[in-house]
């Protein structure tokens, strides 16, 4: 039995930036050693091939390793499944000191934190989903406030980083 492909489903966003891989979803079974109808079999969903998560991840980077267009589109979907949301870490983070990228995180948390409250303060059951109660209001406002500290640190984190490599003579 196959099942219907959806592309707002993790299998079927799989499957549609598969058919974008140079060479097709023949080439990307043949270069992730694979049998196609095997690779065929587990996109589509039939039967008896379950999709592995780690499988799924190396489908994707074979296909960012390639910069097909919308490969993310799996990882968006899978996220939003649980609720959640994808931020790309920028290659320099990815690569460069941990630090840096400590900082980076707890900033996206913190934003991350702002939407969770505004989502909650902002409840479609509540009469036209726009009345804010007061202590909706101080979450909103705290979860703003701890943002802003996170993000000025976070300023001034990589300022010193930049001062210091000035100073060495090392930027202009």
């Amino acid at each position: 039995m196959t099942l219907p492909v959806d592309e707002s489903m993790v299998r079927g966003a799989l499957y549609g930036a598969a058919k974008g891989y140079p060479g097709g979803i023949r080439q990307l079974a043949s270069d992730m050693d694979m049998p196609e109808s095997t690779l065929y079999a587990r996109l589509r969903g039939e039967k008896g091939y379950p999709l592995a998560v780690d499988e799924a991840v190396e489908i994707l980077n074979f296909l960012r390793g390639q910069h097909v267009p919308g490969w993310q589109k799996a990882v968006y979907v899978f996220a939003h499944q649980l609720d959640h949301l994808v931020i790309p870490i920028p290659r320099a983070l990815r690569l460069g000191d941990v630090p840096g990228l400590q900082q980076v995180s707890e900033m996206m948390q913190e934003v991350a934190d702002i939407a969770h409250a505004l989502s909650d303060g902002t409840d479609a059951s509540q009469e036209g989903g726009r009345r804010i109660s007061t202590i909706e209001w101080k979450k909103i406002d705290k979860e703003c406030a701890e943002a802003m500290e996170k993000i000025a640190e976070t300023r001034e984190f990589y300022k010193a980083q930049h001062l210091a490599a000035k100073k060495k003579g090392l930027v202009k």
